[in-house]
């Protein structure tokens, strides 16, 4: 009855109203509309007395003052149950809708995981196989390729990791035989390393890398290539003081520190008993971490 009563007050709104915008035209369509109204209210007295029955709040005994109360209750239900029960259905939308984008997010950080838990393992098995393919020192055009474009994609992903930038930068200087692009790699490290704020001792090692090709090139052409790398290995002493009891024990600058670049950079140092900032140890001459 709640429901019906409802579905009248819906029919007779104001008249100043559009017809179409209020309620049902036509005789059949009329009664289709009343028939709905009243199975809403008659769910909606339903819930009601549900309710009533979860909570224990069924009055008892049922003399007639208690059951006018559930008389009533039904009724109101019955009529308000064209708001409450889409309320109760937005209600029950929401939560199944937090409740899928909760699986979805849970479904997303689970296929993260997964990717970086495969990245790790590539890293690893590329890092491997880098080394062994360096120390090798029997290079193959195609291998180079495939090892670059493995280690190129990787650097992608872990731009700060020293091990894997250091030994891209190797495979194009040694293997490939390309200069520029194993400048450039340490180059784009370095600058990632600056851009999350870690001046530590893997930057450092960066620099020396980068001194170690700049003097192998003046060593083979010549030119200004020697005022590079002194700059290049003063930066390097400058962030790993450390590096500098290495340096005088490295044949490898022998001609650097003979000349008057290298005099001067050595008569700048402070000191060096400095241990390096992050606690790894020096990597002179392109030598990668284990």
């Amino acid at each position: 009855m709640g429901g019906l009563v409802y579905a009248v007050s819906v029919f007779l709104k104001a008249t100043d109203v559009p017809r179409e915008e209020w309620r049902p035209t036509g005789n059949l369509t009329s009664l289709y509309f009343f028939c709905a109204q009243g199975l809403t209210g008659f769910g909606g007295a339903v819930a009601a007395l549900l309710v009533m029955l979860w909570a224990n709040r069924v009055p008892q005994p049922l003399d007639l003052d208690k059951m006018l109360t559930l008389a009533c209750t039904g009724f109101v239900s019955g009529y308000v149950a064209n708001r409450l029960l889409p309320a109760v259905a937005e209600s029950l939308y929401s939560q199944f809708k937090k409740l899928a984008q909760q699986n979805e997010e849970l479904f997303k950080r689970t296929e993260e995981n997964g990717a970086k838990i495969r990245d790790a393992v590539n890293l690893s098995t590329a890092l491997t196989r880098a080394k062994d393919y360096l120390s090798g020192g029997s290079f193959v055009v195609e291998q180079t390729s495939k090892l670059l474009e493995e280690l190129s994609s990787l650097a992608e992903i872990y731009p700060t990791n020293r091990t894997l930038n250091i030994l891209l930068a190797r495979t194009w200087y040694r293997a490939a035989g390309a200069f520029d692009q194993g400048v450039s790699s340490l180059q784009r490290y370095i600058k990632a390393k600056e851009n999350a704020k870690e001046v530590d001792v893997d930057m450092a090692a960066a620099y020396w890398n980068l001194a170690s090709y700049f003097e192998e090139k003046f060593e083979a052409v010549g030119e200004s290539w020697r005022d590079k790398a002194v700059d290049a290995m003063r930066r390097a002493l400058q962030i790993a003081p450390s590096f500098a009891s290495e340096l005088r024990t490295d044949k490898d600058f022998r001609g650097l520190l003979a000349s008057e670049g290298g005099r001067k950079l050595l008569s700048e140092l402070p000191g060096s008993g400095a241990e390096p900032q992050s606690g790894s140890t020096a990597e002179p001459h392109g030598k990668p971490a284990g």
